[in-house]
């Protein structure tokens, strides 16, 4: 598929993070700490979106730069379905459940691949899924330290050999991290 397409999936997963951290900042507006953290995380969203389609354009522009690429979009689709049917769902959320719920899409193994792909395909890809990494790493960093102050039970998320957040941090370090920080 043209690489064009799997930036704009991946438009689509910061878009849709974006309006679920939004969200959030509505819907738990008692906790004025819990607003803040989802209201910053909403608007840095919007800025990954801003710029994946920064470089959408720059493709766009030189069409020696629109390759094909093998990515398998099910992981990240169903991340984008995941953020959307947390906003539907019946109930609206306590802030724990949020906070479980966000550490679970901030460490979502399907988007740390789907950025390592890219990264594999041009140097300039590379360096925005860099940087979109290292604000996942900060938005993961705050919502830990909300867990850990709060002492907010999280469970662990399946862990694979393969699900590393990046290469010497991977989904276990970051439990081990969690659990340390608790007891």
């Amino acid at each position: 598929m043209m690489i064009d397409t799997v930036l704009r999936r991946l438009a689509d997963l910061e878009s849709a993070l974006a309006e679920l951290y939004e969200w959030y900042s509505e819907v738990l507006w008692a906790d004025a700490e819990a607003v803040y953290v989802y209201l910053r995380m909403s608007r840095e969203e919007k800025g990954h979106v801003r710029l994946v389609d920064y470089q959408r354009r720059l493709l766009q522009k030189d069409a020696s730069l629109s390759i094909d690429v093998e990515v398998d979009l099910a992981g990240l689709e169903a991340l984008v379905e995941r953020a959307k049917a947390l906003r539907a769902g019946p109930q609206l959320p306590t802030v724990d459940e949020a906070l479980r719920e966000t550490i679970g899409l901030e460490l979502s193994a399907a988007e740390v691949h789907y950025r390592h792909a890219l990264g594999r395909v041009r140097p300039e890809v590379a360096r925005l899924l860099e940087a979109l990494g290292e604000e996942d790493r900060l938005h993961l960093e705050r919502i830990q330290n909300m867990v850990r102050l709060r002492r907010v039970v999280v469970p662990p998320p399946p862990v694979t050999r393969s699900a590393a957040y990046r290469p010497g941090h991977s989904l276990q370090s970051t439990l081990v991290e969690l659990r340390a920080d608790r007891a």
